[in-house]
């Protein structure tokens, strides 16, 4: 659980949360195994499940938060763009009057 919590922290951080990937598929993992001893050994198993339950989260902001990101500097691009080609135009304008 605390690994999930770790990567659950991890994950809002931008470009720090490719590497709270790895210690949330590393935390569903431990959590999965653990789960599987407590069913075994018929114990409570509700840490297990809470772990299982954060890593997925983690996971799943992860992938939320990567295309967020992605979306966001598309859009800065596409601005950019828009801008430099305003930019080139004015100056062109500004070429006929002066001339």
């Amino acid at each position: 659980m605390v690994i999930g919590i770790v990567a659950a922290v991890l994950c809002w951080i931008p470009f720090c949360n490719y590497w709270a990937f790895v210690p949330a598929v590393v935390g569903l993992v431990l959590g999965a195994i653990e789960m599987n001893k407590k069913k075994k050994a018929n114990e409570p198993k509700g840490m297990a499940v809470a772990g299982v339950v954060l890593n997925i989260v983690a996971i799943a902001l992860i992938f939320i938060w990567t295309i967020a990101l992605a979306d966001s500097a598309s859009k800065v691009s596409g601005a950019m763009d828009d801008y430099n080609k305003n930019v080139e135009k004015l100056q062109k304008d500004l070429e006929k009057y002066k001339n």
